[in-house]
């Protein structure tokens, strides 16, 4: 998944209804060992601004226009062009006025993407295209870091692309990780705020096993599983007070710099621990070893019901519209390109690709064969 904000991209990998959670690396350059959500973060995004190197070269990012002044086109101040600028003058963002009160300035936004790609000696369209090019690889290396560094092919996986700009870039970016499904979601533009609004409270509770499965009982298992249960809850019963357990243990192959996390439940044997561990194994890297599986850590994560959240809509949403300019009925298939003016975004559909909304919000894409 990937959220393109206006000052950078976030990018995260969710396997089986659950996010990758890794153990270490850094924040703001402080290392860390406590076990995080794996999330890589670029500096591109709407506001990356496009500009010439002292080689003559373009690039983008990873310097911003933020949110003020933000864009040329934004009317706020800004007089370097950016990426959103580049969606312009390519003709993909139709709409004249945004949320905020903004109104596009789309003369000036293609007045700062003329004026660089006079100093580059290229047309206006090649230029607009240069810039989301280079801003969508870098958003690539980001989402290859967290899938093919990890093991996991991207071809098997869906996209899904939220935030004010990910609708815009999803297209092509699965081109470039030659993905097949974009999904973008209901109130994509800001489904980081509405997660943040309905995501249960969540309390983790972790303890160091370091212990090869074989020499650890049922017993020990339970023990440890509840042992972790006290110290999250205060009891040892699963969904008291209104609460959802869930354990996992992070094991690894002996001699392994890396663990893998395997969910288990409180009356698990250790054998059976290691025997899902190796099913992981092979799920994620392709092969198993002849070696003892042993467990590092193990955690329990206590976690609330999900909240519900009113949300008011702020005019027409995409679902209510009943047909477009062009004629096509909502619940047709729109074949790109073609662009889609969502209530808080805005999804191009590129060519070679075709759109289908969904009956809930928000839209699939695939590419045509």
């Amino acid at each position: 998944m990937i959220d393109i904000g206006g000052t950078s991209a976030d990018v995260g990998l969710v396997l089986h209804g659950e996010p990758l959670l890794e153990v270490g690396g850094s924040v703001a350059g402080v290392p860390i060992a406590l076990p995080r959500v794996l999330v890589e973060t670029v500096s591109a995004g709407g506001g990356s601004i496009a500009w010439i190197d002292d080689a003559g070269a373009l690039r983008v990012g990873p310097r911003s226009a933020g949110a003020r002044p933000g864009p040329v086109a934004f009317r706020r101040g800004g007089t370097q062009p950016t990426v959103t600028d580049a969606q312009i003058a390519l003709g993909n963002i139709a709409s004249t006025v945004m949320s905020d009160g903004v109104e596009l300035d789309n003369t000036g936004a293609i007045a700062a993407i003329d004026a660089i790609a006079a100093k580059i000696g290229r047309t206006r369209q090649a230029t607009a295209e240069a810039i989301i090019a280079i801003a969508d690889a870098s958003m690539a290396r980001a989402l290859r870091r967290v899938s093919v560094e990890r093991g996991i092919d991207p071809r098997q996986c869906a996209l899904i692309a939220f935030g004010g700009g990910g609708p815009l870039h999803a297209c092509g970016l699965a081109d470039r990780l030659d993905i097949g499904r974009v999904i973008v979601t209901p109130h994509a533009g800001v489904l980081s705020a509405l997660g943040l609004a309905i995501a249960p409270n969540r309390r983790t509770a972790a303890a160091s096993v370091m212990q090869r499965v074989e020499t650890l009982s049922q017993a020990d298992v339970s023990g440890l599983a509840n042992g972790l249960a006290s110290r999250v809850t205060g009891t040892h019963s699963n969904g008291r007070n209104g609460l959802s357990l869930r354990w996992a243990a992070r094991a690894r192959y002996v001699g392994q710099g890396h663990e893998l996390d395997v969910p288990f439940l409180q009356d698990a044997t250790p054998a059976w621990i290691g025997e899902c561990f190796a099913v992981h194994h092979q799920e994620r890297y392709g092969f198993t070893l002849d070696r003892s599986v042993e467990i590092v850590s193990a955690r329990c994560t206590a976690s609330t019901a999900e909240r519900s959240v009113r949300l008011a809509r702020r005019g027409k949403s995409v679902w209510s519209i009943e047909r477009r300019d062009d004629g096509a009925e909502l619940d047709a298939v729109l074949r790109g390109p073609a662009t889609v003016e969502l209530p808080d975004a805005t999804l191009l559909v590129a060519g070679g690709w075709e759109a289908r909304a969904l009956p809930i919000g928000g839209w699939v894409l695939e590419r045509r064969s």
